[in-house]
C-alpha cells in the first residue's frame, strides 16, 4: 500500500511536531508484520501539537463487489478518554469532498497491544475509493510519554 505522506509540521521554535510516517520509530513492540508500520508520532512520542492531520491511501477498486470490509491492525498509546487523541478511519469515492461514513476508534479499549479493527465499507461497494486515517489531538495536550498511533496490515476484502 502506498500512502502519500503529508509534510512534517513545524511547531514552536521550528521543532518538528507529530506527523504521519512509514518507519520503525519510535520503537514499539514488533510490527504486526514486516519491519515497519504506518504511524503517527514525532519520532520520539506523541507530541500533540496537531489538529486533525490525515493521511490518505492510494485508490482501492471496489467495482464488482457488493460487500467490502476494511481490516487493519492497530496499536495505540495515547490519552484513554474518548473525544481526545481521536483516531478516525474514513472512506470516500470522491476525494473526500463527501464522506459517507467514518469510524472513530475507541480510546477506552486496551492500549499498547496490537488489536484488529474491522470496518464495513458498504457505501464503497461498486466504486473506486480511498481510505483516510486521521489523528486529532483535540485538546493539544498529549499524554506524557505516549508513543502514538501505529497501523499495520491494512487490507480491503470484498465479495
Amino acid at each position: 500500500m502506498i500512502w502519500p505522506l503529508p509534510p512534517a509540521l513545524l511547531g514552536a521554535a521550528g521543532t518538528t511536531t507529530a506527523t504521519w510516517a512509514s518507519d520503525a520509530t519510535p520503537a514499539v513492540p514488533a510490527a504486526a508484520s514486516g519491519l515497519f508500520t504506518l504511524n503517527f508520532n514525532d519520532g520520539v512520542g506523541c507530541a500533540g501539537h496537531n489538529q486533525g492531520q490525515a493521511v490518505s491511501s492510494a485508490t482501492f477498486d471496489g467495482t464488482g463487489k457488493s460487500k467490502l470490509t476494511l481490516t487493519l491492525k492497530n496499536w495505540f498509546d495515547g490519552r484513554p478518554e474518548n473525544g481526545v487523541d481521536v483516531r478516525i478511519i474514513k472512506a470516500s469515492a470522491d476525494g473526500f469532498a463527501t464522506v459517507p461514513g467514518s469510524e472513530p476508534l475507541d480510546n477506552t479499549a486496551d492500549q499498547q497491544i496490537w488489536q484488529p479493527v474491522l470496518v464495513e465499507q458498504k457505501a464503497m461497494a461498486g466504486k473506486h475509493f480511498q481510505v483516510r486515517l486521521r489523528f486529532d489531538n483535540v485538546t493539544v495536550q498529549p499524554k506524557p510519554g505516549c508513543l502514538g498511533w501505529f497501523v499495520d496490515d491494512l487490507s480491503i476484502s470484498g465479495e
